[in-house]
This record gives C-alpha cells, structure tokens and sequence, in this order.
C-alpha cells in the first residue's frame, strides 16, 4: 500500500521575468517562441500521442507512471523515499550505473509522495528537450504553466561541460527555488557535476542496494544476498535490483550495461579484476596500470559489485566464468582500443580467465 502525502510549497513572490531573464534562462527576443511545433509525440510522460504539446505537457505524468519504468515490478523503498523526503529543498541526484533502480526510485517517491499528480519526467536524451535548452526556455516552460510547483524527475542526466550544461545546473536551482521539488537519475560519470554538498544530496549504488527483504520479496534467484557462502562481492550483485529480480536474459543484459557504464580508462584494471575474481592491486599491476587511488575510490563507491577496497588494496569482484566473461566483454566497445585487433582481445581474455597465475603474464 502506498501512502500519499499531501505537500504544499510556498512561492516566492517576484517579477519572474526579470529574476529568470537576469540568470540567462529566458532570452528577451524568443520569449514568446516556444519550439511547441516541435513536440508533436507525446500524450504525458506514460506515452500516448498529442499535438504540438509544450514540454510541461508532454512531460506531465497525468496520474501514472512514466513509460520510461520498464520494470513490472513496484516496490515501496520506504527508507529511500524518507531520506528523500528530508532533502526536499535540495537537488536530490540518485548516482549508479544501469540496473541499480534509479528510475524505479524515483517513480517510488513521485507515487508516495505527489500519487504521480503535479510530477513531470523530463529526459535530458530527448532531441525536443535540448532544443528547449539551447533556445534558453527550460525554466520558461515550467514558471510559465499551469502549476507553480511540483515534482520536476530529470531522467538520464548526461551533458558535459558547456552552455547547455551551465543553463541545465542553473535551471535546477531556479525551479527549486520556485517551489518545484527537483529529482534527478544519471550514471557515475556525470558524479563531478554535483559535489557540491550544500546544493545536492546524493544516492548512490550502494544506498541503493537492496536490503534483504526487499532482495527476498521479489528475487528470481535462489540466493540471499547474504548467503554466508558467497563472496563479499557475489552477495553485493545479487542486492541489485536488476540481477536480484530479473530473469537470466536481465540478469546478462546488467552485466553487460554494467560494463558499459565504466568509463574507458578504467576498463583495462575492471577486465583483469573480473577476469582474477580476487587477489591484490599489486598482483594486478603485472598485467595493466592500476588507476589512481581517487580513481579507485570512484570505483569502490559507484561499482560496489567490483569489490574494490582501497584501504587493503584488494579486489574481490563477482564470480564470472570464462565464456561470460568473454561475452560480457566481447561486447564492450569501450575494449576496442585497449586491444590491437579483435582476435588479440579474444586471445587476451580466454588467456585470462584460464590463467589464474598472473605473474607469468607480459605487461601489456
């Protein structure tokens, strides 16, 4: 059962024009033009179809959940929906890799807490989406509706340095400052963007682990996630959401977009790590580069399943087999370049799995 909350959010009295067009949102010239032509599909944020819809339209979620949330699976994570609900006058960013139940968390809370009313879904993949932004309207579209606050989810945060990431961050404090409450999901690599403490409050993978009833409610697996006789690691990937409660075609496909998710660099010292299961940072470093330690520790804080510890400077990943291994890898663009050809990076990995020994291998 979910419990709705009645909210209510003051509203600054001020002459929005000016405060908004003061921080760089609204440009004097395109006030009046909103890109409506060319928000054409949509219907909500649940899908359906709609004509020439604003984004705070096309964006509403109408009472229901966004189509985004693909899982079958609802699931009250009532202890990340109240450390939610103490932040809501901050930037709340729920930070993992794929898998980990960010969009699931966050249709959670706009369920428990708004009954999916006054909550809108926002994905920063959208083409529509970013031509709003670079047309400087992203605040314009939500201070100029129908509401005057609510829930704002930004799905899938990914921009990089530049204008258009400078007037996104901006717009997020704008909105909330205007009495909408701000939820953003995105990926490890886009972390850097919000360290600011006092501004964001984060989840990350590990908070977003499963306990073990939450693990035990839904799973598809025979294994606890604390079975005493798993590694560390083994349990810590069966309390992702993903693994713990899809089938096995789910259960490759987080493997594989955990991979995905790792960002180039650090391939090399992940491969070898998931290829020894466990040992030391040093054994490692006979084959590949270590990363850095704040490297390491970017590691061990969002790819909980890798087992990295920084202070004992050990590994101790999940168990993978060979042929997953290979499979998982094999298909990672991201190994293109740290192999010289396809049939190195074949030969490397077979190499790997089947040689435990590593210090008889040449350093690549």
């Amino acid at each position: 059962m979910y419990i709705v909350v009645d909210i209510s959010v003051e509203r600054p009295a001020r002459n929005l024009y000016t405060s908004f067009r003061h921080l760089g949102y609204i440009k004097a010239h395109t006030i009046d033009v909103l890109p409506r032509q060319s928000l054409k599909e949509g219907g909500g944020a649940h899908g359906g179809k709609g004509v020439c819809m604003s984004l705070l339209q096309q964006s509403a979620c109408l009472g229901m959940p966004p189509a985004s949330l693909n899982s079958k699976i609802r699931v009250n994570r009532k202890h990340l929906v109240y450390k939610l609900m103490q932040e809501r006058r901050r930037v709340r960013v729920v930070i993992a890799p794929s898998g980990f139940g960010k969009t699931m968390l966050a249709a959670n809370y706009a369920h428990v807490v708004f009954n999916f009313q006054n909550s809108f879904w926002v994905s920063l993949d959208s083409i529509e989406v970013l031509q709003i932004i670079d047309a400087g309207l992203l605040a314009h579209e939500f201070i100029n509706g129908e509401y005057n606050s609510g829930l704002v989810v930004f799905e899938d945060f990914n921009l990089n340095e530049g204008e258009r990431l400078d007037v996104v961050l901006n717009t997020f404090d704008a909105l909330l400052e205007y009495g909408y409450e701000i939820l953003i999901t995105t990926t490890p690599q886009y972390a850097s963007f919000f360290n600011d403490a006092d501004k964001y409050f984060i989840l990350n993978s590990h908070d977003l682990l499963l306990m073990q009833e939450e693990h035990d409610a839904f799973s598809n697996t025979n294994k606890s996630c604390g079975a005493e006789d798993m590694c560390v690691s083994d349990a810590i990937v069966y309390k992702v959401c993903s693994y713990a409660w899809g089938d096995g075609k789910a259960q490759a496909t987080h493997l594989k977009s955990f991979v995905a998710d790792i960002p180039k660099p650090y391939l090399r010292f992940v491969f070898v790590a998931c290829a020894l299961k466990q040992g030391l940072f040093a054994e490692v470093a006979h084959i590949v580069n270590i990363p850095s330690e704040n490297e390491l520790e970017w590691l061990q804080t969002f790819f909980p399943h890798i087992g990295i510890n920084v202070i004992e400077e050990s590994f101790d990943t999940f168990a993978l087999s060979a042929l997953q291994l290979k499979d998982i890898f094999n298909h990672s663009d991201g190994l293109v370049h740290i192999f010289a050809s396809a049939q190195q990076r074949d030969e490397m990995i077979e190499y790997i799995a089947d040689t435990i020994n590593c210090t008889h291998v040449v350093s690549m």
